[in-house]
């Protein structure tokens, strides 16, 4: 598929392009500033929380209770920590049960496609294979409208794990108690959703107009401020605003007033991460030639049989290390859409003990 853009889809912008062309315009092609509503917070924020409980209990071998999730949202915690109860109960072996992939972020290099998957889990034994979890903080749905984002995902996931691949997938609604699907992956399915992303990938690509589609959503959309069919939006629904006792005033000047306080900022920005460079055990190069505050450059290997997400770390020309997997997963994808990223020397550690470690900083400019 000829690329005509650098944008990495996903499940949430195709159902977005769906919903509306326009607004997944200014949401993902724009990139114009989106001020996040209260269920989208909260569903963050008790994912969040769910990841460190799992989190701490594979390194502790046990759950420990965070009184803030607690405090914060006792039912949800108990629900969780119920259908836990139930699942460990599975396993013969408890500590296959805390064997446990979370927050996962896979990227497919030919569709340009990026999922996170909340969780991947071992069924009750390794025979029978691993299932996909997502957690949903919304209301409750059939198991057959999440099928396409539980297609997509097991795609991903087994396109990268050819030899342990995903065989059930399941759905845990945290808000309500004991509610949750689970069943054996449909590989029919797979392949037609697989097909139809491709379909809706190559349409939005050829789509050079982005056209409004009116419907009661519009009156939730966080870009209908700038939308220019807000208007007959708002009096072609306006029963629903009724209903939903909705104030439009005050949800476009909210968001109009976001968006003028992060467009009068400076467009260029910058995100640094620090880190440990990996693989210095592998150089013969003298790394104490380097000195802190110099620069490093970072080179793709896409090659690497190892990684295809590779980043090879360069001091005047020799190779000194690598950068970490885990964070190469996502720094890849700025080296290869030509984002301006500076690699600097932080820290030599290991001096005194003939263990010499490099500490760096990246700044990503975007």
């Amino acid at each position: 598929m000829k690329r005509t853009n650098d944008l990495w889809y996903s499940f949430s912008n195709l159902e977005k392009y769906k919903q509306c062309p326009r607004a997944f315009k200014y949401i993902y092609v724009d990139r114009e500033p989106v001020l996040e509503n209260e269920w989208s917070k909260q569903g963050s924020e008790i994912h969040n929380f769910l990841e460190q409980i799992l989190k701490e209990a594979i390194v502790s071998k046990s759950f420990s209770l965070s009184t803030e999730f607690a405090n914060k949202y006792p039912e949800i915690l108990d629900n969780f920590l119920n259908l836990e109860s139930k699942r460990i109960k599975r396993f013969k072996d408890k500590d296959l049960y805390f064997e446990n992939e979370l927050e996962q972020k896979i990227y497919d290099e030919e569709l340009h496609l990026v999922c996170k998957i909340d969780r991947v889990y071992y069924l009750f034994d390794k025979d029978n294979g691993k299932v996909l979890l997502d957690y949903k903080t919304g209301k409750v749905k059939d198991i057959q409208d999440n099928y396409p984002q539980l297609a997509l995902y097991t795609y991903m996931y087994n396109k990268k794990n050819p030899l342990n691949t995903i065989k059930w997938w399941e759905i845990d609604y945290i808000k309500e108690k004991d509610k949750y699907f689970l069943e054996e992956i449909d590989n029919k399915l797979i392949e037609a959703r697989i097909k139809e992303v491709k379909e809706e990938i190559e349409t939005i690509e050829k789509d050079n107009t982005y056209d409004c589609k009116l419907s009661p959503l519009c009156l939730w959309c966080p870009v209908i401020h700038i939308c220019p069919m807000k208007q007959q939006a708002i009096n072609k629904f306006k029963s629903t605003i009724e209903k939903h006792k909705l104030d439009m005033d005050k949800i476009i000047k909210e968001a109009t007033e976001y968006r003028e306080l992060k467009k009068g900022k400076d467009t260029k920005k910058e995100l640094v991460v620090y880190s440990k460079l990996a693989g210095t055990t592998f150089t013969s190069y003298n790394l104490l030639l380097i000195k802190v505050g110099d620069t490093l450059q970072l080179v793709r290997e896409k090659d690497n049989k190892y990684d295809p997400n590779a980043i090879a770390v360069y001091h005047n020309n020799n190779k000194v290390g690598y950068i970490k997997k885990e964070l190469a997963v996502d720094l890849h994808i700025a080296l290869d859409n030509n984002y301006e990223v500076i690699c600097n020397a932080e820290n030599i550690t290991g001096q005194n003990k003939g263990n010499i470690g490099i500490n760096i900083k990246i700044t990503l400019i975007k």
